[in-house]
């Protein structure tokens, strides 16, 4: 009789005239819980019987479960009901962002006010000021909208003013409205200004389309004019296609009649084809003409060097065109330095000597320098007097000089008397005149040979000019400096002789 009694009172202060009859009794793991909830929407309207009626029905863990309420229809206590107008909206996102707008509320909250209404949520986001959070509130307000009206999306992202967001919101607006319809898109994006955010929406697009279609993906990709956008679209549905079929991509890549094409289709099959078959992928390469192959030379061996750099290095010595040969050996020798710069070392030490060596040596020496300075130092100093000796040495002395100046000039004056020291030293004074001009010029008059002491001096002078006019010049009138070499530096001090 006393639940009867308190549960009555709660129904006569809500004036609901609602009577609970024939409950079956509902196990709930979280049945406590629940009615705790219940009880504070009781509190809220009833204060005086809520608490009789908690009262009635105690902690029963078979008691009778309240009813589970869908998202939005009830909130625990503290909470308000879920916005349904724009200045509702407005308050809950002004309230998200005073509480530092960078968790999910915020973001919640903008998407949910978008299905309500898109501009005034786009307006409100674009009125915030440059940050994290205007960055965020942007892409839900745009992103959301984009899937149900790309179009009217699209018309208020042209009103941004900052192109980096014009940029994310053509990309965000392109993804939207391609999986869609990739035809009106593709006219918008088309119509888009030539630059950044044109190319990144016709990206966008046509990677979409590729997924499904490759063939109108490619009808896309020839569709433009030649240029970045054209090459990059190429490239991603390249990318695709060998991700699915490798023997199809390289089947697709050869149909293109234009050089600028082929090779975008290339780098973006190419580390596949090298994993799967890399005498035909390195046979491909040896058949461009050397132009078009030195510039993929890097698309293909980087990759390859970053998971297998001894096979990479093999195939790096049989291209037959020599100075390509040289480079794709330095390509692989300075991946391979990067993740084990001593397995790269002893790659490079074995390489005949000449130009190949000389150039993979110099990569290594400076990768290795940023982990180890001292240890590439001694490498470098290894090698027996000459060419590669001295580039490896200047490569250190470089490296270890913008990281430790210090540290890199107490080696610099170690290394004995010669050629090999001069040249470390030309290349140390250069590191130091970026930051600190005045220590390299007093570095560079400790050099012995007198034309390389000159062309350091003439560095210096040139870098010092470009920082503080006046300080270089009263400097240039007390260097040992040619009458003709310092009127050249003060006439033109950006021109080199």
């Amino acid at each position: 009789m006393k639940f009867k009694v308190g549960l009555s009172l709660v129904l006569a202060a809500l004036g609901c005239g609602l009577v609970l009859q024939g409950l079956e009794l509902r196990r709930a793991r979280n049945a406590n819980d629940q009615l705790r909830g219940q009880l504070a929407f009781w509190r809220e309207q009833a204060n005086r019987a809520a608490p009789e009626f908690q009262e009635n029905i105690g902690p029963q863990k078979n008691g009778r479960a309240a009813r589970a309420t869908r998202k939005g229809e009830m909130f625990s206590e503290g909470e308000s009901e879920q916005p349904k107008t724009s200045e509702q909206f407005r308050a809950a996102a002004a309230k998200a962002l005073s509480a530092g707008g960078k968790d999910k509320g915020l973001l919640q909250t903008i998407s949910s006010w978008v299905s309500v209404d898109p501009r005034a949520a786009a307006d409100w986001a674009s009125s915030l000021a440059p940050g994290v959070a205007r960055q965020n509130a942007l892409k839900a307000a745009i992103s959301q909208w984009a899937k149900v009206d790309p179009a009217s999306a699209a018309a208020f992202a042209d009103t941004l003013g900052s192109p980096a967001e014009k940029n994310e919101a053509a990309k965000m607006i392109a993804d939207a409205w391609s999986q869609v319809n990739p035809d009106d898109a593709l006219q918008w994006a088309k119509a888009l200004p030539s630059g950044p955010g044109q190319q990144t929406a016709l990206r966008q697009i046509g990677a979409n389309v590729a997924e499904q279609n490759p063939s109108r993906a490619t009808e896309i990709a020839l569709s433009l004019p030649p240029g970045e956008a054209r090459r990059g679209l190429v490239n991603d549905v390249a990318t695709h296609l060998a991700q699915r079929n490798l023997p199809q991509a390289i089947e697709w890549m050869q149909q293109f009649q234009e050089t600028s094409d082929a090779a975008a289709a290339f780098s973006g099959l190419a580390g596949r084809w090298a994993e799967n078959d890399p005498a035909k992928a390195v046979g491909y390469l040896n058949n461009l003409d050397p132009g078009t192959q030195q510039r993929l030379i890097k698309t293909l061996f980087a990759p390859w060097a970053g998971k297998d750099p001894e096979t990479a290095m093999n195939w790096a010595g049989t291209l037959t065109e020599p100075k390509n040969r040289n480079s794709a050996q330095a390509v692989v020798a300075s991946v391979w330095a990067d993740s084990s710069p001593q397995a790269a070392a002893a790659s490079v030490a074995g390489l005949p000597p000449g130009p190949a060596q000389n150039q993979a040596a110099i990569f290594v020496a400076g990768q290795w320098a940023s982990h180890d300075p001292s240890t590439a130092a001694q490498w470098a100093g290894a090698f027996p007097p000459g060419e590669v000796r001295e580039r490896a040495l200047q490569a250190v002395a470089e490296r270890w000089g913008e990281l430790n100046p210090d540290a890199a000039g107490n080696w610099v004056r170690s290394l004995p008397e010669g050629e090999s020291r001069n040249a470390a030293l030309l290349s140390f004074v250069d590191s130091l005149t970026k930051s600190s001009p005045e220590s390299g010029a007093q570095w560079a008059q400790t050099i012995s040979d007198p034309d390389l002491r000159n062309k350091a001096l003439e560095r210096v002078a040139r870098n010092w000019l470009q920082i503080d006019a006046d300080s270089a010049k009263a400097w240039l009138g007390q260097t040992p400096l040619p009458n003709e070499a310092r009127l050249r530096l003060l006439q033109n001090p950006k021109a080199r002789k």
